[in-house]
């Protein structure tokens, strides 16, 4: 049973509608019937989460807000940014003045003041790619979930943080945006180890963009080295929307990301960006699905790793054109620099088109650094370790550049190639 990871402080019951107490019955049931991830699995093939199960974790204890004053001085990136701040699960800081248009509250009280938006929102089960366990899990966990919806353009950016502190810790963030027709966000999340504990972290993000809206969003995965990670996003973009996101996971040992990008409408174009350098041991596990549904939409994916030491990078990605999704553009790559002999590199890409008049192309390429670069950087003074060090950054600049919003670009590049 998953009810160790109920924090009694997280489910004040009794006065939420019975649809979405209903729904949280039904998720938790889901998460308790569900097998555990396996290798044995061909959505888990090549990665799996290791030997440690959730039954080890217990929920996350409430931090003082007091507690974390230093902490979040230390890690702001983006002094004009709308700070929200989560710590263990439970919101600590969200600004009660906004922009006009803007609107930032937890689940509880979207589902309470907005309860036909969420009813909308909340009722379609998000698709993942292996995890469905996990997401039943957080869909369980969600009444102190993070809500940003905009209704015109916001030009201030969010900065979104999740602080997680303790041992044996887990905590199931989960954000959803909402774009109504028109509107534009910008918006960057971190998930961010207070401390050296051993933690999980278990995120969804499920972006909803309306016709002719705009959201620019990045990730940044911080856990601490001993931390395991799985983020799932799926994004739903209708007729002319537009999405950037970009993630980037330089934190937890073990780490996968699940994508799903479902283009709803003519017009539709996502861009989908990870730029990541993996150390040590680490391992990072990346599933993603570009869903054509609906004619004229276009997709773009690049992801791009470097791997030292002893890492290990999986890759595996999809584009379906579905039938009648014609004059669709879809493209995807999965590029790795491997430094060490002993880093590893897997990358399944795959495409199926059921359409006329597409454009598509999917593919993965993975080199390594050729000693005539080691070598004209050496002949202009630079030291080895400074040459490949910039051969490396260049390589993950090349995918981080593909981002327009220039000012989260830059906190990401701030943060990650420090």
């Amino acid at each position: 049973m998953m009810n160790h990871l109920l924090n009694e402080e997280q489910f004040p019951a009794g006065f939420l509608p019975a649809w979405f107490e209903a729904r949280h019955r039904r998720a938790l049931e889901q998460a308790d019937q569900l097998p555990e991830p396996s290798r044995r699995m061909e959505s888990w093939r090549f990665g799996a989460p290791g030997n440690e199960s959730l039954e080890e974790f217990e929920a996350a204890p409430p931090l003082a807000p007091e507690a974390l004053a230093s902490i979040i001085t230390e890690h702001a990136s983006m002094p004009d940014a709308i700070r929200i701040v989560y710590a263990n699960g439970l919101p600590v800081s969200i600004p009660d003045e906004l922009p006009e248009g803007l609107s930032v509250m937890d689940m509880e009280d979207f589902v309470l003041q907005y309860p036909d938006a969420a009813r909308k929102h909340l009722e379609t089960t998000p698709e993942t790619l292996g995890s469905e366990k996990l997401a039943a899990l957080n869909t369980a966990l969600q009444h102190n979930g993070l809500v940003i919806m905009a209704e015109k353009e916001i030009s201030r950016p969010l900065e979104v943080f999740h602080f997680i502190s303790g041992d044996k810790v887990a905590v199931f963030p989960a954000t959803l945006v909402i774009a109504e027709t028109g509107s534009r966000l910008h918006i960057l999340e971190r998930h961010i180890s207070a401390d050296h504990g051993s933690q999980f972290c278990g995120a969804l993000q499920q972006h909803h963009l309306s016709s002719s809206s705009s959201v620019k969003y990045a990730l940044v995965q911080e856990l601490n080295s001993r931390s395991r990670a799985v983020e799932l996003c799926h994004i739903m973009a209708d007729d002319s929307a537009e999405m950037e996101h970009l993630t980037s996971h330089p934190g937890a040992a073990w780490a996968r990301q699940e994508t799903v990008c479902l283009l709803n409408g003519d017009g539709a174009n996502v861009r989908l960006l990870s730029a990541n350098h993996l150390k040590e041991n680490k391992e990072l596990d990346q599933r993603t699905y570009q869903k054509h549904l609906y004619r004229g939409a276009s997709s773009n994916l690049l992801y791009a790793n470097v791997l030292d030491d002893e890492s290990t990078s999986i890759f595996s990605g999809m584009i379906l054109v579905a039938e009648g999704a014609h004059d669709t553009s879809a493209y995807q790559s999965n590029r790795n620099l491997i430094l060490s002999p002993r880093a590893e590199a897997n990358s399944i890409p795959g495409l199926e088109i059921l359409a006329d008049r597409v454009q598509c192309s999917h593919g993965s390429a993975t080199s390594s650094i050729s000693p005539e670069e080691i070598f004209y950087l050496l002949s202009r003074g630079i030291p080895e370790q400074t040459a490949r060090r910039m051969i490396a950054q260049g390589f993950l600049k090349h995918a981080l550049e593909k981002f327009s919003d220039e000012p989260l670009r830059a906190a990401v590049e701030g943060i990650i190639l420090s």
